[in-house]
């Protein structure tokens, strides 16, 4: 009898000390950061990650959970000699002709879209696909499909070339960073490289999904990231960046955001038969 409550009491002893060693594996600690790297309090974390200015992303690591908070778009100011130098760069090292009183706009990718690159994507939507609504699995996509897409985005920016060239005094400029089996020249308009990454060091960021850059004579430039929704900063909000001198209006109602923020308008996109980026100009 001793000897079956001894082995009832052992075999108790096992299964608490189990379940907490479970308890201390499985829970982590979540800490949220801010667009500034500093340490926030939970609730205006959630706030922000929610907001029409700010977008979060979520880190897993050993022992932590990580909420990054990033912004959408942004504004900012060279100094004068920091705006010398990236015009010199941008004239001497990537080799464009720019004119001295011209609106700079830079489209950035880190890398240029290739069939491989575009195959991973696929493949990883399928995953998530199939574990969501099995009926609706992503086809997979051939080298035709690719080719289709490319032919849209060409396309498409064409319609964009010829609106911006409405516009007095803009040079367009189309970077990359990073090499791959994807064609520099098409055509229209050619991806130059970003030698030394320095462009995606100073503005698109290592992690942020910056993609577009403005920037001015003045040294005041405007960032917008892929996260940000029509409803957040629409292609219509940029091409009138793009026409007016004067900013003090846009600047406005960055701050009044900043301070406010506000709910952004969730954007609900289907992919059906297969996975197409947005072709918008921006």
């Amino acid at each position: 009898m001793k000897m079956k409550k001894f082995i009832l009491l052992l075999f108790l002893t096992f299964l608490n000390y189990s379940f907490l060693f479970a308890q201390k594996i499985t829970s982590k600690d979540t800490i949220y950061i801010d667009e500034f790297k500093t340490f926030i309090e939970k609730d205006l974390a959630l706030k922000k990650c929610k907001s029409n200015t700010f977008y979060c992303r979520v880190k897993e690591y050993d022992s932590i959970v990580t909420y990054n908070v990033y912004y959408k778009y942004f504004f900012g100011k060279l100094k004068k000699t920091e705006y010398i130098q990236y015009l010199s760069i941008l004239k001497n090292r990537i080799s464009v002709q720019i004119d001295t009183n011209s609106v700079i706009v830079i489209n950035y990718k880190k890398t240029l879209d290739s069939y491989n690159n575009y195959i991973n994507i696929l493949d990883s939507l399928n995953r998530i696909s199939s574990k969501i609504n099995e009926e609706r699995k992503i086809k997979s996509v051939n080298e035709r499909a690719f080719k289709s897409y490319n032919k849209q985005y060409i396309k498409k920016q064409k319609h964009c070339l010829k609106k911006i060239k409405k516009i007095d005094n803009i040079t367009s400029i189309y970077l990359y960073s990073i090499k791959n089996d994807r064609k520099k020249n098409v055509g229209v308009f050619e991806w130059r490289r970003d030698y030394n990454k320095t462009f995606m060091k100073r503005f698109f960021g290592k992690e942020s999904k910056f993609n577009l850059l403005i920037l001015r004579p003045d040294g005041s430039f405007f960032l917008k990231s892929k996260k940000a929704s029509y409803h957040d900063f629409s292609e219509d909000d940029v091409f009138d960046l793009l026409k007016n001198n004067d900013w003090n209006g846009f600047l406005n109602e960055w701050d009044f955001r900043l301070k406010k923020l506000s709910k952004s308008i969730p954007i609900i996109r289907l992919y059906i038969d297969y996975y197409t980026p947005r072709l918008n100009c921006f």
